[in-house]
């Protein structure tokens, strides 16, 4: 089989070679990129052939491990075993933060060896300065064809895209644009979302390789949106408690604290991971229970907290007296708030009535995570007016809120997209806990994983 690998950085540097390992010299790996050089976002930049000595890192600048995982663990024994890292020298940094479960390397040779090394282990053919702008499918022999603006380059039964998102949504033509952009170009399509103004933004960090929308109707309008496609049956205000197997008819039933309510053939659990382990009764515990390993994994899964205050003014307030919209607040200039926005502005409607929404930082939402949100909510708008003393009080509502389970800053090691903790029936925990990041795209990534490995078992 021929597989061909778009984008030559460390995703499909990594892929390759688990791939060699399975397959052997059954395939062959042809990688495509329009960069000059591998590495990607992983890039060594050289001064100059006749300098070759003198180089950057302009992306990565080092490997973080953690301790606890072991199947990563591996990976970075292989580059150290093979002197293509080493440890990061931590006695000449300055503001870093150390964190004990951590270790840092960095790489001699340049991050980019590190790409590199994986590339040659896997055996690959290598085509730099090649910018695949087109995926076809070839109904004739039912392969992938790969094109420049300029000519056809390959074709085969395989293909694997690893430039990020943004740039296949916005820089790619044929059946992959149907295929992949589907989620975004949909929204796009119907009105739920719009580009993000990012005129009148403050502190927010630009990434070339990004893409930003807002939903003028409101972020939930995403979420609604997805529902009615898919034609649920919705159930609001049932706190589901209790997940248990019944025997009898070999179905998951589950339950309130009060009542049971439904059994299916498939339970999908998207709760964030620590509720799951500290909120469910029944048999999805001892299913958990059993499994140690998964448990253990489990048990890694780490969320940061925030509080979040909604100030809602009405009509009569025709200006906030802020020139911006957005504004991402440096922890030097405030030791509570991180991100503050007039809301309806941000979502590119800058008229009455307004709506101000105010982010605390995740130290604050880890201090007072216990406290009683409305306490900390009118201490967390008395440092709003006094952070910003020309926005107006006479405010109409506000209302509090705290995150518990906000983002995700350690997911489940290998961020597999879902764990299945029973079969038949199906038990399945899905969501952002198990993918790269708390963001929209990496819980579509995650969605595409469960919904494979859930029709995987269905065939």
């Amino acid at each position: 089989m021929r597989v061909i690998l778009i984008g030559a950085g460390i995703s499909n540097a990594l892929i390759s070679l688990l791939l060699r390992r399975q397959y052997g010299a059954e395939i062959k790996l042809v990688v495509f990129d329009k960069a000059r050089s591998i590495g990607g976002r992983m890039t060594t930049s050289y001064d100059s052939e006749e300098n070759r000595h003198c180089y950057v890192d302009i992306g990565a600048q080092y490997l973080t491990l953690t301790k606890s995982n072991s199947t990563t663990t591996k990976f970075f024994q292989q580059l150290i075993d093979d002197n293509v890292i080493e440890l990061l020298d931590r006695q000449n940094l300055i503001g870093m933060h150390e964190k004990p479960d951590k270790i840092d390397y960095v790489a001699p040779r340049g991050i980019a060896s590190v790409v590199r090394y994986f590339f040659e282990q896997a055996v690959v053919e290598m085509n730099v300065s090649k910018h695949i702008t087109k995926i076809d499918l070839n109904s004739t022999n039912n392969k992938f064809e790969i094109s420049t603006n300029d000519e056809k380059l390959d074709e085969g039964e395989a293909v694997i895209v690893t430039v990020p998102v943004p740039q296949v949504l916005t820089q790619f033509k044929g059946t992959i644009t149907k295929l992949i952009g589907i989620f975004f170009q949909q929204l796009i399509d119907d009105n739920v979302i719009e580009l993000l103004d990012r005129q009148h933004l403050i502190g927010m960090r630009e990434k070339p390789d990004k893409i930003d929308y807002v939903a003028p109707r409101g972020i939930a309008s995403v979420v609604r949106y997805f529902f009615e496609q898919a034609v649920v049956e919705m159930n609001l205000s049932k706190h589901i408690t209790k997940i248990d197997l019944n025997s009898t008819n070999n179905k998951f039933e589950i339950s309130t604290n009060d009542e049971k309510l439904d059994e299916g053939e498939a339970v999908i659990v998207t709760v964030p991971v620590p509720q799951v382990l500290t909120q469910f009764k029944g048999s999805i515990t001892k299913l958990i229970e059993d499994n140690k390993e998964i448990k253990d994994k489990l048990g890694q899964v780490k969320f940061s907290s925030r509080f979040s205050v909604g100030l809602f003014y009405s009509p009569s307030i025709t200006n906030l007296n802020i020139p911006w919209h957005i504004y991402y607040v440096d922890k030097n200039e405030n030791d509570c708030l991180r991100y503050l926005a007039i809301d309806n502005a941000k979502r590119n409607k800058n008229e009455p009535p307004f709506s101000f929404i105010a982010h605390t930082n995740v130290d604050f939402g880890a201090k007072y995570v216990e406290a009683d949100k409305i306490i900390i909510g009118e201490q967390i708008k008395e440092n709003i007016f006094q952070f910003l003393p020309k926005l107006p009080r006479n405010i109409r509502n506000v209302k509090y809120h705290k995150w518990k389970y906000s983002q995700v800053i350690q997911s489940y090691p290998d961020k597999p997209g879902c764990v299945l903790l029973h079969e038949h029936p199906l038990l399945v925990l899905a969501g952002d806990s198990f993918a790269a990041e708390s963001a929209f795209e990496a819980c579509i990534e995650a969605a595409i994983e469960t919904v494979k490995k859930i029709s995987d078992l269905f065939k």
